[in-house]
């Protein structure tokens, strides 16, 4: 646990970097899977959205040169993204997320090629933007990423509670349908004024039926743009987690902050289990 609010300490920093350079909503992100890892860094609203593909290329370039000198973990990371996303709310709430371009390099700051991700899904309707799984294939590890851009548990991005799950497997979805792991990760990030989960923290998912519950420590750092930064890697088992969403609600308890998902949230859970088989 040292080791990793280590880790998310440094990535706060970095995020804060990043905020002070361009002035703009950025979220960062680090992947591991066995023998990979990659950073991910999300410009949030950006107004290079609308820009050409050659502007948000050189961001991007310049996005890399200052995690290459402020991230010290750098060696450690094989491969960088920089996104643009658009995200919808209403009333403070998050609506829908939708990403504009990624960038992938190397950690040498050099553009790659060989990485496939999957483009967003299109809505149901226009009138309902619901949220769906990403699913990112690694050919050198031969391995699937299944994840949420986020589910926004409080606030929204950047200023609140957001949880991310992410399934890790072998082989890749486009061709097969690979086994079901052991786990799915649910990543917790909050950015506050002040932490909201100071101490050991009682964790639940709570289904219909079937119920997880833990204790975790999150992890505290004060980012140069003064918000508490707290973060919760949680492995929940596939099996159980499988339960849960067989009913109609899923309900998270944090301490005594509780969150039922939205219908929107919900499904895009059950969604992601349609990329392996069933156990």
């Amino acid at each position: 646990m040292k080791e990793v609010g280590k880790t998310l300490g440094s990535l706060g920093e970095l995020r804060s970097e990043i905020i002070k350079r361009f002035g703009e909503e950025v979220n960062v992100n680090l992947n591991s899977i066995p023998g990979h890892r990659t950073l991910s860094i999300t410009f949030v609203n950006s107004q290079l959205n609308d820009k050409s593909s050659d502007e948000r290329n050189e961001r991007a370039q310049q996005t890399v040169d200052i995690v290459k000198s402020h991230y010290p973990d750098i060696k450690s990371v094989d491969q960088i993204f920089v996104m643009f996303s658009k995200v919808a709310t209403a009333l403070g709430i998050f609506h829908s997320s939708s990403v504009i371009d990624q960038i992938a390099f190397d950690k040498e700051g050099k553009p790659i090629q060989g990485v496939i991700t999957s483009a967003p899904f299109a809505p149901d309707t226009d009138e309902e933007a619901e949220l769906k799984p990403r699913v990112t294939y690694s050919p050198t590890q031969n391995q699937t990423e299944i994840y949420l851009d986020g589910i926004q548990l409080e606030g929204v991005a950047g200023n609140g509670l957001t949880m991310v799950p992410r399934l890790t497997v072998t082989g890749n979805t486009n061709k097969e349908t690979p086994s079901a792991p052991a786990f799915i990760r649910f990543d917790f990030a909050s950015f506050a004024e002040k932490p909201m989960f100071p101490g050991l923290t009682d964790i639940s998912l709570v289904g219909d039926q079937i119920s997880y519950r833990t204790k975790g420590q999150f992890s505290t750092s004060r980012s140069n743009d003064g918000l508490a930064s707290e973060f919760l890697y949680l492995n929940v088992p596939y099996s159980m987690f499988q339960q849960m969403i067989a009913g109609k609600v899923l309900t998270v308890k944090l301490s005594e902050r509780k969150y039922q998902l939205t219908r929107e949230q919900f499904h895009a859970l059950q969604r992601m289990t349609q990329y392996v088989k069933k156990p």
